[in-house]
């Protein structure tokens, strides 16, 4: 075989070498927070369909759980209602010892109920030093109206692409969510990289651990891990939106005394649109 013929066979190997070599898409490497945005916004529904949608009214039922130091479950009902960036979230139960989990924001202020009088939930705790999550409509991702990537524009908050990775056997886009005000805690948002739908929120948080009064104490304190993960699944078609009609979300909290794990899922029922909702509700420091 002369030089020629050699060079030919080198370079016909090697073409078919790369042609049968698995290729990563470019256009999704490409993606930027803003096309993904826009395919998120495709996935709720069509740009008429979420303009007239001004306000839900979502009812399910909800099965509580505990586990880590104590263990517990607790069975009852959901509420979320929104309207613009106004966001309500109420869990009741028909237990004496734990009766409601409610937040809420009017527009301009956020609070949070008492699960008994002056004693707030760990759950109620974390919102209340975390209000952004709810101020920006964070919380209920697309279930809410207040939902932020509805429209950036008003929320000042800026997305990063993180790039992708599997929840399960479920490829995603991560996007990393910045609020205008910035934030002690890390936000991620989950898409599907099919079909753009929003499948996770995710809130991760260290304190530092605190010094003791002595070299011995201060041996003894560990860093707390606070992370909060809501889940979205079982979209379907609601007044012209496609939306998830199971909603969980898990809180645990790691420290010093171990690992404790709330978690509440939701299986929503009744979808209402466009009815009027008395601003008051939104306040739910009396509830």
């Amino acid at each position: 075989m002369n030089k020629t013929s050699v060079i030919m066979l080198t370079l016909i190997i090697t073409a078919l070498v790369f042609s049968f070599a698995p290729i990563k898409s470019t256009a999704q490497n490409k993606l930027s927070a803003q096309e993904l945005i826009t395919k998120h916004l495709e996935s709720i529904g069509s740009a008429e369909a979420r303009a007239k949608t001004k306000s839900r009214i979502i009812i399910g039922s909800n099965a509580a759980t505990f586990r880590g130091r104590s263990t517990g479950a607790a069975n009852g009902g959901a509420v979320l209602a929104s309207t613009n960036n106004n966001n309500l979230l109420v869990m009741r139960f028909p237990s004496p010892d734990y009766r409601i989990e409610a937040a809420g924001f009017d527009g301009k202020d956020f609070t949070v109920s008492y699960v008994q009088p002056g004693s707030r939930t760990t759950f109620g705790n974390f919102l209340l030093r975390h209000d952004s999550v709810f101020k920006q409509g964070l919380l209920g991702g697309v279930l809410s109206s207040a939902w932020p990537l509805l429209d950036m524009t008003t929320t000042d908050a800026k997305l990063d692409y993180e790039g992708a990775e599997k929840i399960g056997d479920r490829q995603v886009h991560r996007l990393r969510f910045l609020p205008r005000k910035g934030s002690d805690l890390r936000i991620t948002l989950f898409l599907d990289a099919e079909t753009f739908q929003h499948l996770r929120t995710q809130y991760e948080q260290t304190l530092a651990a605190s010094i003791g009064s002595n070299i011995d104490n201060s041996s003894r304190q560990n860093e707390t891990r606070f992370r909060m993960v809501e889940n979205f699944s079982e979209f379907k078609k609601e007044g012209g939106l496609t939306l998830p009609h199971v909603y969980t979300i898990q809180l645990s909290v790691t420290g010093n005394a171990g690992t404790t794990i709330s978690e509440w899922k939701m299986n929503l029922t009744e979808f209402s649109f466009n009815r009027p909702i008395d601003a008051k509700s939104f306040n739910v420091s009396t509830y």
